[in-house]
């Protein structure tokens, strides 16, 4: 695949550089034609093929050159729109890019009867972690726990860190049975991760909100929604999920049974 991009990248390089030589080319005839008529009308036809030869000796080096800069620059801004676009530590999108990508999602013509579903992820005890083992040992914790809410088998899934210890997914058209099931997913990988020095053992764990967006609903308030689930899975017991089951909060598994 890289090959083929690199040769599509030449072959658009060598276009362009013939297409710049064509238009000096042209200017070039055109204003050598003007000079001659008026100068020596008798020696255009040579004089004219003269400046063709060097007008595409010259022209040619300076328009691939000029091609490639103009490339160049394109895929700078390219980058850094990703960078000012990204969680330098997770990798995923940050809080405001995220946001954005998925208020676009919710306002796509093709919705259907649910534009999605929303999980507000959030690492328990993340603090306790930091204090135990340090800053560096939590950064490592929040890379391990982006990698795996990224790994989701959802099909255009939008992931993001929303600050701190806390992380947003978006699941475009996902029903709830679906989105129980990635969260539920993502909560026992998460779970796996575990972080031991010797005397000190501390096991991870993620309360996780669920929300269904409803036709008509912001996107501050289906974000709401899911957070408060979230803090509902907190209130009971943490390494949980809860989401909304009619008008009453339904919480999904049993509360942990150590700290985490």
């Amino acid at each position: 695949m890289s090959g083929s991009n690199s040769e599509k990248k030449d072959y658009g390089a060598m276009y362009g550089a013939v297409g710049v030589m064509g238009v000096a080319l042209i200017l070039a005839e055109i204003a050598v034609f003007f000079i001659y008529s008026w100068l020596e009308p008798e020696a255009m036809t040579r004089r004219m093929s003269v400046t063709a030869v060097v007008t595409i000796l010259v022209s040619y080096p300076i328009g691939y050159y000029i091609h490639q800069q103009n490339a160049k620059l394109q895929q700078l801004t390219k980058e850094l729109a990703r960078i000012a676009s990204t969680d330098q530590m997770s990798g995923l999108l940050n809080r405001t890019s995220f946001l954005q990508a998925v208020e676009g999602a919710l306002h796509t013509p093709l919705g259907g009867p649910t534009a999605g579903s929303f999980l507000f992820i959030d690492v328990d005890h993340f603090k306790k972690l930091n204090d135990r083992f340090g800053h560096c040992v939590g950064d490592d914790a929040i890379k391990l726990i982006a990698d795996i809410i990224k790994e989701t088998p959802a099909k255009d899934s939008i992931v993001g860190r929303m600050g701190g210890e806390e992380f947003g997914l978006f699941l475009p058209h996902a029903n709830k049975k679906e989105a129980i099931s990635i969260a539920e997913n993502v909560r026992r990988r998460v779970r796996r991760l575990i972080f031991d020095n010797g005397p000190i053992r501390q096991q991870m764990s993620v309360s996780i909100g669920l929300s269904m967006h409803h036709a008509g609903q912001s996107l501050s308030a289906f974000v709401q929604q899911a957070d408060e689930r979230m803090y509902l899975a907190k209130a009971q017991g943490r390494n949980r999920v809860a989401y909304e089951d009619a008008q009453t909060p339904i919480v999904g598994q049993s509360p942990i049974k150590q700290s985490a």
